[in-house]
């Protein structure tokens, strides 16, 4: 889609409005952070949790567990000056957060995250803990 940046100068075009409004810190909620989106698999014994996060460095991310539930959170920062003069705006700046349930057993000290050119990855290895194991009996 090809979209006309308007012109500033007067008469030659309008000023759009932004596409979220402007709210204070005052005027959000915790459910106004917006949430990341994540592609999340299985293969063999790990589960992989995989976002893109361009733009946010390693230091702006925070990755934690709570009994079952895994939780990322970060922000993106603006790359320019917020007392900039818009012309278009759409791009996502500001704080986000995603929290999962993962219904597995899994080992909370083995668990990593690694970012790389923009994409977060979580590893959450599988424990197993039942199945079918034939067991020796030992004589005394």
């Amino acid at each position: 889609m090809n979209q006309q940046i308007p012109s500033t100068t007067p008469g030659l075009g309008k000023q759009m409005p932004p596409a979220v409004p402007e709210k204070t810190e005052a005027d959000w909620s915790p459910e106004d952070v917006p949430q990341l989106t994540v592609d999340v698999y299985r293969k063999s014994n790990v589960i992989y949790i995989v976002s893109t996060v361009a733009g946010v460095s390693a230091e702006d991310l925070d990755v934690a567990v709570d009994g079952q539930n895994i939780t990322i959170r970060g922000a993106r920062k603006k790359p320019y000056d917020a007392g900039q003069e818009m012309l278009l705006e759409e791009c996502f700046w500001g704080e986000f957060s995603r929290e999962l349930t993962i219904s597995e057993n899994f080992d909370i000290e083995k668990i990593e995250a690694d970012l790389s050119n923009g994409i977060l990855t979580v590893m959450i290895p599988i424990v197993i803990i039942s199945g079918h194991k034939k067991i020796a009996v030992n004589a005394k």
